[in-house]
């Protein structure tokens, strides 16, 4: 079983001593974009409001493909690239749907802007494909004739190849659009999704986010996860914007807390004004990423202490210095985590807003598209840390399991990270203190603690708790269960 990341408020961490700080890693980000727009299907951008997932031996991305004759106006074009590496992309000839007067493209059927697709592992082979995605029949030209909706909103489909597929009833699941995210998460045997919705937060109509489950065509009702709040608008005051919003989410489930890579609209003025509000939507401005947590399944997200930017699209390369959007979800490749992320060489400002912006998407339809795929990359299970300088304390309390502690962490040169097992009045059990474990030290990414009576023991009964001490080290992520 994975181990579970750490992070401020996990509930089996019960108690740590102050010296121990919260760290964020960096993502390493390729300097080149791995897919950029070549052909009459994705001629004016590729952007993967989308999803990319392993697959039988290999990699499949759909992605919202913008055509080179584009309009200017929101598409519903899903392209499926394909790829051995993650790196090298292909774009075979499905046939699938027709665009600059030929079927040999790599675009799909699905009607949906923004989908993120999945494998069911619960469905039939018809319906091996799940996505979802947002769509209205006012978007749709003929070449969708075939799929029969009533009303704009969210809606779900599914496939038996990701290529040619059916949407699921003819209203949709829930009535806002735009960004939504999916991604199937096995410890839930569930879809856990997040939708973008409009409304009034602090005086101003902004981008917030719902979240909600999907299982065996049975959709919960959507709750609200994500506000942006005073600490955004300073955090975005800080960097030279006005206000905040959020423009959407990857998700990333693990056996304890959900990680979620959260897209801050950062806003320059103007704010436009409408009958009735106070002040709507920013409309230009850049969009960094930042990390945020839900601790328990179903439970509180929350922001890191502080809020620090986690990859801001000003320290990303050329191509992506504008804004950055990322992937429904991150996928695990090895020993590495990736997330694929859209970036743009100009700030957001969709809408029409300017010439200068016109003149952006034209500048960039001539060389590759104004949109282009990269890829992010970091040691898998090492987002988030707690790291000691000198000799820290952290108390974890286990969950039901047949008794193990196993860490992922990274020590220095002279660091190390020990343990010891607590009886019911928070004391070491007899042969488990911290100086009978053996340190650990170096970088490990799965180490079960031992101690040196017996490496092979756990104590038969009365495990009430453990205590780590970290020097020079930062804990990533662990495992802690007792009988």
């Amino acid at each position: 079983m994975p181990l579970q990341p750490v992070c401020e408020a996990h509930p089996q961490i019960s108690g740590r001593s102050a010296g121990l700080q919260l760290r964020v890693r960096p993502p390493q980000v390729d300097p080149e974009p791995v897919l950029v727009g070549d052909t009459d299907a994705d001629g004016s951008g590729a952007s993967i409001y989308g999803s990319v997932i392993a697959d039988g031996g290999r990699f499949r991305m759909w992605y919202q493909a913008w055509p080179r004759d584009w309009d200017y106006r929101d598409v519903v074009t899903v392209a499926c690239a394909e790829s051995d590496d993650g790196v090298v992309w292909r774009r075979p000839a499905y046939g699938v749907l027709e665009c600059g007067g030929s079927r040999a493209n790599h675009l799909t059927d699905l009607p949906f802007h923004c989908p993120s697709v999945f494998i069911d592992p619960q469905a039939p082979t018809e319906a091996r494909y799940r996505a979802f995605g947002y769509t209205s029949p006012a978007k749709l030209d003929p070449r969708f004739a075939h799929h029969r909706l009533e009303a704009p909103g969210y809606y779900t489909a599914y496939s038996a190849d990701g290529l040619r597929w059916t949407v699921d009833g003819s209203t949709p699941l829930w009535p806002w659009g735009d960004v939504i995210s999916a991604v199937w998460d096995p410890w839930s045997e569930s879809a856990r999704i997040a939708l973008k919705r409009g409304g009034q937060v602090n005086g101003m109509h902004r981008r917030r986010f719902y979240t909600a489950t999907w299982a065996a065509g049975q959709a919960s009702a959507p709750v609200s996860a994500l506000l942006p709040d005073e600490l955004d608008d300073w955090a975005a005051r800080q960097r030279g914007f006005v206000s905040a919003d959020y423009y959407g989410v990857a998700l990333l489930p693990t056996p304890g807390p959900t990680l979620g890579m959260l897209w801050n609209f950062r806003h320059l003025p103007p704010l436009g004004v409408h009958p009735g509000q106070l002040l709507t939507y920013g409309a230009t401005g850049s969009v960094d990423l930042t990390l945020v947590c839900q601790p328990e399944r179903g439970g509180r997200w929350l922001h890191l202490p502080g809020r620090p930017d986690w990859l801001p699209a000003a320290e990303a390369p050329a191509w992506a210095q504008g804004a950055l959007y990322t992937a429904a979800s991150p996928l695990d490749v090895g020993d590495q985590t990736w997330l694929y992320v859209t970036g743009t060489a100009d700030q957001h400002g969709y809408h029409g807003h300017g010439v200068e912006e016109r003149d952006g998407y034209e500048r960039g339809r001539a060389s590759g598209g104004f949109c282009r795929i990269g890829r992010l990359s970091w040691p898998r299970g090492r987002l988030i840390g707690w790291h000691a300088r000198q000799p820290e304390r952290l108390q974890l309390t286990p969950a039901p399991g047949p008794g193990r502690l196993a860490v992922n962490a990274v020590c220095g040169p002279q660091g190390h990270l020990r343990a010891a097992l607590l009886d019911r009045h928070h004391e070491p059990l007899p042969g488990f203190g911290l100086d009978d474990c053996d340190p650990v030290g170096g970088q490990v990414t799965e180490a079960v603690l031992r101690w040196r009576q017996d490496p092979s023991a756990w104590p038969a009964s009365g495990c009430t708790g453990a205590l780590l001490e970290l020097t020079g080290a930062t804990l990533y992520a662990f495992e802690f269960t007792c009988p």
